[in-house]
């Protein structure tokens, strides 16, 4: 079976944990833990690792999708998920469009990492 790897990133509340609820096929293990930083103004709960879900395309491809914290201070975290992606998908809040510039840095940490083709989503 070939397996894919989809990595969903961007900044905070762009809707990455929803994006992977939304699609995956099995429950979406996740590491969310309660804000307690400046993110608590925008969300109670935040990634702090990653999310994992999946997609089955028939009997012979799985797509597993993985979705990075939106915090600089995790960014250990998209170095390790971009290694082995075949694609990225970068979700921006466009309700909030100071985060435009964080989101231009994360999608050229993720562009500087590899030939990965990137998506954009607002």
């Amino acid at each position: 079976m070939e397996i894919m790897n989809l990595v969903v990133t961007g900044t905070v509340g762009a809707g990455k944990t929803t994006f992977i609820r939304s699609v995956s096929e099995i429950e979406v293990v996740d590491t969310d833990r309660r804000a307690t930083d400046e993110v608590a103004d925008l969300k109670q709960n935040t990634t702090v690792a990653m999310d994992f879900g999946t997609l089955q395309f028939g009997e012979e491809m799985a797509l597993h999708i993985y979705g990075t914290p939106g915090q600089t201070r995790f960014d250990f975290m998209w170095e390790i998920l971009i290694e082995r992606a075949h694609a990225y998908v970068l979700l921006i809040a466009a309700h909030r469009p100071s985060e435009f510039h964080h989101a231009r840095r994360i999608m050229n940490f993720m562009n500087r990492r590899g030939e990965n083709p990137p998506g954009v989503g607002l």
